[in-house]
């Protein structure tokens, strides 16, 4: 692995859900980083520095790299929800920015990698072999035919992300997640948050019931795990190929999901209705990611439900017990 003393991680939505949990490992690894964020971002942590910039302006990008001698760049600043009503933001933040930060890090003397958090998104509508009830795994170089704006934006941006590397030989690669799950997923994203309302809830003692989607199986991915991944794609000195699948290696429903929730909390009031699409998105966007090239390539270990089920329940409450 790189020296501690020789790399400085930029990382774009640092204050999100899986933002703050990949400043947490590169802290872990004693790796310094510089948070970007339109107004800026305070951390207590020594080895985090905040810079507040629009992801838009290369200027002010590359002024930043420049004064905090980044090497690295984790990019996972994006929009999601506004994407549907509003998709001149959407393209502007998700491909623009992506953009501009690429050629900030082609323009960056001494720069060694850029790693763009992607999502299955962008493949869209997975059905057939790869939907219900099969849901064979889906490998890196599948079809991608988004259906919907924030899909065909990380498309786009992966496309992005593919010229720069091949046109101008900047070192740059992509990673797509399954389903997330983990602290910090909130309304801000919509119904894919059913999880992490269902872990919560049963925290905080109130009863969460999912209408639907109890049959669904599904790749769901804890923040955590993702978060290892994407700083390990970041730092290895040589990686052998330029698409990574980060998921969880199985798949479960919401009800496995209930199970473990109830083996560290007995009395949860937990109930999920029949039928599949428990997002509701009517999408058919749920699957198992293939994380084969991830296992060997990066040692990426995803941990089994009943374990993350436990480090989340253990998170939450502990924030909580901050916040009193």
């Amino acid at each position: 692995m790189a020296s501690q003393t020789d790399e400085k991680v930029l990382v774009t939505g640092g204050n999100g859900a899986i933002g703050q949990l990949v400043l947490e490992e590169l802290s872990r690894r004693k790796v310094p980083s510089v948070v970007v964020s339109r107004s800026g971002w305070y951390s207590d942590d020594p080895l985090v520095t905040s810079a507040a910039a629009d992801i838009r302006d290369v200027e002010a990008i590359r002024s930043i790299m420049a004064d905090n001698s980044v090497t690295r760049i984790i990019h996972l600043a994006a929009i999601l929800l506004e994407c549907e009503s509003d998709p001149l933001a959407g393209f502007g933040v998700n491909f623009t920015g992506t953009l501009t930060l690429l050629e900030a890090a082609r323009q960056s003397p001494g720069f060694r990698r850029f790693v763009f958090a992607s999502s299955k998104s962008a493949f869209g509508t997975l059905n057939g072999e790869w939907g219900h009830p099969n849901y064979s795994a889906i490998k890196e170089d599948h079809l991608r035919r988004p259906n919907a704006t924030y899909g065909m934006t990380k498309k786009v941006a992966e496309d992005a992300v593919t010229l720069y590397r091949e046109h101008y030989e900047l070192d740059a690669v992509v990673a797509r997640f399954g389903t997330t799950c983990g602290p910090g997923k909130g309304k801000q994203h919509g119904s894919s948050s059913v999880t992490s309302a269902m872990i919560e809830g049963a925290v905080d003692g109130v009863p969460v019931e999912v209408a639907q989607g109890g049959d669904e199986r599904d790749d769901i991915i804890y923040n955590l795990d993702i978060a290892a991944g994407l700083v390990q794609a970041a730092l290895q000195p040589v990686l052998a190929y330029h698409t990574y699948h980060l998921g969880s290696g199985e798949l479960v429903t919401l009800r496995d999901l209930a199970n473990a929730i109830k083996a560290v909390i007995p009395e949860a009031d937990i109930k999920v209705g029949d039928g599949l699409d428990y997002m509701g998105l009517r999408m058919g966007n749920y699957c198992l990611m293939d994380i084969e090239r991830a296992k060997s390539d990066l040692g990426f270990i995803p941990h089994p439900l009943a374990d993350w089920v436990r480090d989340y329940i253990d998170r939450y409450r502990a924030a909580k017990h901050l916040t009193k």
